[in-house]
């Protein structure tokens, strides 16, 4: 084995590195302690708004659109769509015929607000063609009455594109 060599005690020692582990309490807890701080600062800053002036009103309404939609099913309706094509669909009303009211069909596009429309149907007994001014996903909402006077409605959506894709 090679001789070890000898200490030199006028050379100076060599410098040790800073010892990080001792200080990462203090880094751990500063860095909690600074996210705290913006998330209390931002909290103090940004006030809440309400959505709706009103909530309570706007719960009511969409009671009243599930209890329509609930007597729609309970009656033994069922709103049957068909797509003749991309642009051309077909409405029905399958079920209970003693309806006499006039209905309204709502067509809605969420990626579109400017193309929603509203379409009348005189008598929800016969089917309804409607033309779309284009094709792809459309929402529709269907209201009418019941011979009580009692709003029934019934939602639905239907991609055109992929039903009439051979």
């Amino acid at each position: 084995m090679p001789p070890l060599p000898a200490i030199n005690p006028e050379a100076p020692m060599a410098t040790s590195r800073f010892n990080l582990w001792p200080w990462m309490p203090v880094f751990v807890i500063g860095a909690a302690a600074i996210a705290n701080g913006a998330m209390y600062v931002m909290a103090t800053i940004v006030r809440p708004e309400k959505v709706e002036a009103q909530p309570f009103v706007a719960s009511s309404r969409i009671d009243g659109e599930k209890r329509a939609a609930e007597r729609f099913t309970a009656l033994g309706f069922n709103l049957h769509i068909k797509a003749a094509d991309a642009n051309n669909l077909s409405l029905s009303i399958i079920g209970n015929t003693t309806m006499t009211n006039p209905a309204t069909v709502w067509f809605y596009r969420p990626d579109s607000p400017a193309g929603d429309f509203i379409v009348p149907w005189p008598d929800p007994t016969k089917p309804l063609a409607v033309a779309l001014a284009r094709p792809g996903m459309w929402r529709l909402h269907v209201t009418f009455t019941d011979t009580d006077g009692a709003e029934l409605r019934t939602d639905s959506a239907i991609d055109t594109i992929a039903v009439t894709r051979p």
